[in-house]
């Protein structure tokens, strides 16, 4: 006895593969694939080869496969370039991509010029040229990926890191495109009120007016992108209210009947009924008059006829413009409803009516989308030019349920951390972090605020939890690193760093932290190292720059640090930290004069900074401005009470002005405070009386 098939097979082998890959079962697509090749060489079957290839991380053997192959085909071409990315082949990269050398112009090859793939492609060879220091044409290639397809949140995200600028002069044309679909129903009205002083000029006027009205409409308006039309009368009696829907023509009219009909229309139900029995009426006595126009099918509610309006009425009246199209087309325009929430062409199936709805739903919410995504690429530009106040105004501005979203959360933490608060910033992203618990996106700014506040228990909890949770996000290890790191265990920090860049090799978060840590491990050509390829990911990461100038100011090589530094400061020039450190490098070389101008600029930018304060009193104590020098401690002393080093400095100016008991005290305060800074103190507190007695 033959068994029988429970489920019959697909006939097709791509169905099959298909059928894998969307539930993830690579390998059983490989082999299918892999035997598709072997008895078709064709080029569709060298596509799907090469797809799951891909996609099971085979880039030697797709790589292998595809070098002997013609690649005539945009996709295979592009899959062909991801692999040689992959495998940091950058040079072959930029040929399939371009087609001609690699020093060459960043014009795609033909194949891909004309294909849906450019986008991409450009997107591609922008991080190519990143990577080889070609900034310039990486921009160039970002601008020309956002320009084909603004929606690529990557290709934006490059265009805006590498200093892109206009973005709103990008976004204008799709947010023209979806406009018809996004704006306020409240402005779309299409009535117009007409007063009936004289009933015989008004029926007239509205029977000649009707055909000028159709032919504007028609002329102005595409039906790909039609606008909603609201109905309102001026009584409940006389009102034929009719929902309507974005995406189909109407064709209906208010309804009032003469002062023999208007006894028998009470009831909205009533005047249901009325209106339909007049409308054929009507349709019927305007056919006979027009020899050429077919018999209609169903119409929709009320008459087609605008001179309904009833002569013996003398109150103010609605006249709807007209929507309609010409007579000789209307049979195939006109839309019948068979419930109120679907819409059909006359004669069709039912099956055609959640389609079309469907789709104009799917139009509405691209067009939301594309709205929002506009605001926040707005946003992103701000933030990556260091205008933070424009970026908080363009997040003010938004509607509320775009300001709720995770992506302007996100960026509205960013900001609070660039702008050194980091308590608002714990807040609004715990309170994020409970609304999403399964996101990992932009933990590591979480970790931040926790490692600035020192807060060792709730790190500590935080990496746990995302390394136990999220093992393969580069964002989990950078939240242990900063545990490890506020723990003083450097090496596990380096570790956890190192695992992050393998795991995901651009976020360049973990490069400039992983500098940091081998810096506080005095390696600093490692640390150098690490810097220089956070550069390489991001040319314009002040960040990076700041970390290469504090590893030339502990080589002493200070000219190369206040390089370094101004780099910094020409990307951000908003930073206080940075002029805090630049103003450091001109004191060790000796200007201090040079060092208050620098430090001065950075008190314009924050004057409630504890570093400037610190490192202005530290330059007003070198050139002996001690009274200047002693109020600006003891104002900072309020802000930084448990800052050792401004007790320390105060013990020190009280010491030149001879009130000893007062130094005396503010020493053993600082000793308490730092007791591993014991020995350093008390060498410095011989060397200072010792200078106080060669000047007496």
């Amino acid at each position: 006895m033959v068994a029988k098939l429970e489920r019959p097979l697909a006939t097709t082998v791509k169905e099959h593969i298909d059928d894998c890959i969307q539930h993830f079962a690579y390998d059983d697509a490989l082999f299918l694939a892999e035997m598709n090749h072997d008895q078709d060489n064709s080029e569709e079957a060298l596509l799907i080869l090469a797809d799951c290839y891909h996609r099971t991380n085979r880039f030697d053997e797709l790589f292998y496969l595809l070098t002997a192959t013609p690649l005539t085909h945009p996709r295979l071409r592009y899959i062909y370039a991801t692999c040689c990315f992959e495998l940091k082949k950058y040079d072959e990269c930029v040929r399939a991509l371009t087609g001609t050398s690699p020093n060459m112009s960043n014009r795609l090859h033909p194949t891909l010029a004309q294909s849906s793939t450019a986008p991409f492609a450009y997107n591609l060879l922008s991080k190519i040229f990143c990577r080889n220091g070609r900034t310039d044409q990486a921009l160039e290639s970002a601008e020309k990926s956002m320009r084909l397809n603004c929606l690529h949140w990557t290709a934006v995200q490059e265009f805006l890191y590498l200093g892109g600028k206009g973005p709103e002069e990008i976004f204008a044309p799709v947010l023209k495109q979806f406009e018809p679909h996004y704006k306020d129903e409240n402005d779309e009205v299409e009535f117009e009120d007409v007063e009936d002083e004289n009933n015989d000029e008004e029926e007239e006027s509205a029977s000649h007016s009707t055909p000028i009205m159709i032919a504007a409409l028609t002329s102005k308006r595409l039906p790909d992108a039609p606008k909603k039309t609201t109905r309102k009368s001026a009584s409940d009696s006389a009102t034929a209210s009719v929902d309507s829907r974005r995406g189909s023509l109407r064709s209906s009219r208010i309804l009032r009947s003469d002062e023999n009909e208007t006894a028998s229309t009470a009831k909205r139900a009533t005047i249901a009924r009325a209106a339909k029995t007049t409308s054929r009426s009507r349709v019927s006595e305007v056919e006979s008059k027009s020899p050429k126009r077919k018999p209609e099918p169903k119409v929709p509610l009320a008459s087609r006829n605008s001179n309904s309006v009833s002569a013996g009425s003398s109150t103010r009246v609605r006249v709807p413009k007209t929507r309609s199209t010409p007579v000789a087309s209307r049979t195939t325009n006109v839309y019948s409803r068979r419930d109120s929430n679907t819409i059909t062409p006359p004669g069709a199936s039912s099956m055609s009516s959640p389609q079309s709805t469907t789709s104009e739903k799917d139009v509405e919410k691209m067009a939301s989308i594309v709205k929002r995504m506009s605001e926040l690429t707005l946003v992103h530009y701000h933030f990556n030019n260091f205008r933070l106040k424009e970026a908080e105004q363009d997040i003010a501005a938004m509607h509320p349920e775009t300001r709720d979203t995770s992506q302007v959360v996100l960026a509205r933490a960013r900001i609070m951390v660039e702008k050194c608060d980091y308590k608002s910033a714990r807040l609004l992203l715990e309170s994020h972090r409970k609304r999403f618990p399964y996101k990992v996106d932009g933990m590591e700014i979480l970790s931040t605020a926790l490692w600035q506040e020192q807060d060792t228990h709730a790190l500590s909890a935080l990496a746990t939890t995302l390394t136990s949770n999220a093992k393969l996000r580069a964002e989990s290890w950078c939240a242990a690193a900063n545990s490890f790191s506020l723990a003083k265990q450097h090496s596990q920090a380096v570790q956890c760093l190192e695992r992050a860049i393998k795991l995901n090799p651009s976020f360049v978060y973990s490069y400039t932290l992983l500098g940091c840590e081998l810096m506080e491990m005095e390696e600093l050509d490692k640390a150098t190292k690490a810097f220089r390829n956070a550069l390489t990911v991001r040319p314009r990461d002040y960040r990076a720059y700041y970390g290469l100038g504090m590893v030339h100011q502990k080589k002493e090589q200070l000219n190369l640090a206040a390089i370094d530094i101004g780099k910094a400061i020409a990307i951000n020039d908003q930073n206080s930290v940075l002029f805090c450190a630049l103003s450091s490098i001109f004191q060790a070389r000796g200007d201090v004069s040079g060092a208050l101008m620098v430090i001065e600029k950075a008190l314009e930018i924050d004057p409630y900074c504890v570093a400037a304060q610190y490192h202005k009193a530290r330059y007003l104590y070198d050139v002996r401005d001690y009274s200047r020098c002693l109020n600006v401690l003891e104002k900072l002393k309020s802000r930084a009470a448990d800052e050792a080093n401004v007790y320390f400095l105060l013990g020190k100016v009280h010491k030149r002005l001879g009130d000893t008991h007062k130094a005396l005290l503010h020493f053993n305060w600082a000793s308490n405070m730092d007791p591993r800074g014991e020995s350093m103190l008390s060498d410095l507190g011989e060397q200072f009386e010792e200078e106080a007695s060669s000047t007496q």
